[in-house]
Parts: C-alpha cells; sequence; structure tokens
C-alpha cells in the first residue's frame, strides 16, 4: 500500500460554493469518503485526466478538481 496525497483545486472560496467536482475516475474512486462528507452537493465529473479536470475547472467558479498540486500552479 502506498499513502496518496491529491489536492482539491477550485477558484470558488468556499467548499459550500463547490457544485461539481472534475477528476480522473481513479482519483475520484480514492477520495470518495472524503468527497461524501465535505461536499456532498456537488457531482462528479470523470474525466480522462487530472490535468483536464484542472484545466476545466479553472473556468468555472463552481468547479473543482481533484489532481497533483503541479496541475493548480499550471491552470491557476
Amino acid at each position: 500500500m502506498l499513502p496518496i496525497r491529491q489536492c482539491l483545486m477550485a477558484r470558488s472560496g468556499s467548499l459550500g460554493n463547490i457544485r461539481k467536482v472534475y477528476s480522473h475516475t481513479q482519483s475520484l474512486a480514492q477520495c470518495q469518503q472524503w468527497l461524501a462528507r465535505k461536499l456532498p452537493q456537488a457531482g462528479r465529473i470523470a474525466v480522462v485526466s487530472n490535468a483536464e479536470a484542472a484545466r476545466l475547472a479553472a473556468r468555472e467558479r463552481s468547479a473543482a478538481a481533484i489532481g497533483p498540486r503541479s496541475a493548480a500552479a499550471l491552470y491557476g
């Protein structure tokens, strides 16, 4: 077993403003318990990669992405 660390990236200033979370299927599965506790109102949208998730979430105020810190830096 390896520890997995993911980042939640969003332009929103509050978890309560997040309505959807983009990420790769595997990352969504790894984070499902946290998402259920912290973002039960947010829809989960699987995309081809976490980099694509970050790119999509960067365009929407009410969206977030799960992925590496480097994607947050790249997509703002």
